[in-house]
């Protein structure tokens, strides 16, 4: 087993798709720095309008642009829309792209005699859920410590609302405020769990259709049909159940704890009944 999940890690890591998610993810997080070194730094950055109030003898209420509220997950900068349109995308591209030419192929012929279905497909899932959480996440911390070179770390105040849109209730909001930074960092960790989920569930589609497009397409679609769907609440309860933005720590309405945990539910079922169990007991030879 564990030569068996060092190969599929390598071949997950090392693929063209894994770089080319990751890439586009970096991409989006050097877009985002640019927007906030222009925002703090630029002719009409906050800088600027700081000095203007101190010559002028006018109080500022809050604290502008902050490290908290410039980093690609907190941003309301395009970077951060597209980045986020995309993350499922990004998610599913390492492994989702050369899944089902593998299972209708002769690699996975040759192989499920010698290991078994049961231990082939356990690693299938498991380099496809590392290997989407890391693609989506190491733009997500490129961003954020580049953005900590550039911009003021100050801590954030309830006046902040407007660019700072954590709602009480919301996940991790009870140490939103006090610990902004471990806030971050707790919500790339959502990230990356939320990006292997997203990233396994190429396999299930994959098992069903031979087209290499269809497990990266089929279940970014479905995730997007979720996300159109969250309009059915937004004027009803207010809650946040679209998994597209749920990843993003800047969105409209609350995010409850149990919402995530319905979710990952989900997401997990969906993976281990159709994509484990049913790999398992697929007929290979």
């Amino acid at each position: 087993m564990r030569g068996l999940l060092k190969t599929e890690l390598k071949k997950a890591f090392r693929s063209p798709w894994f770089a080319s998610a990751v890439l586009i993810g970096l991409a989006c997080a050097l877009w985002c720095l640019w927007d906030a070194a222009k925002e703090v730094y630029g002719e009409n950055g906050w800088f600027a309008f700081e000095r203007y109030c101190m010559e002028s003898e006018i109080m500022m209420v809050g604290n502008g642009t902050t490290l908290y509220t410039a980093w690609l997950g907190m941003s309301q900068s395009t970077a951060h829309t597209v980045f986020y349109r995309l993350f499922p995308l990004l998610a599913l591209l390492p492994c989702g792209m050369g899944i089902s030419e593998e299972l209708n192929g002769g690699y996975v012929k040759a192989v499920v005699p010698l290991v078994g279905r049961k231990k082939y497909f356990s690693a299938k899932l498991l380099a496809a859920f590392l290997s989407g959480g890391a693609a989506v996440c190491l733009p997500l911390l490129f961003n954020l410590t580049a953005t900590a070179a550039l911009v003021p770390a100050i801590r954030l105040s309830p006046y902040d609302v407007t660019t700072y849109a954590v709602s009480h209730g919301d996940l991790f909001s009870a140490f939103s405020y006090s610990h902004p930074l471990l806030y971050a960092l707790a919500f790339i960790d959502v990230d990356f769990i939320f990006g292997g989920l997203f990233a396994c569930l190429a396999l299930p589609v994959a098992l069903r259709s031979e087209k290499r497009v269809a497990a990266v397409a089929i279940p970014y679609i479905c995730l997007l049909l979720a996300d159109a769907a969250k309009g059915f609440l937004y004027f009803i309860s207010y809650l946040e159940i679209s998994p597209m933005d749920l990843v993003s720590v800047q969105r409209f309405n609350m995010a409850k704890p149990w919402i995530y945990g319905v979710w990952l539910a989900i997401l997990a079922g969906v993976n281990l009944v159709l994509g484990l169990w049913k790999g398992a007991k697929r007929d290979i030879v």
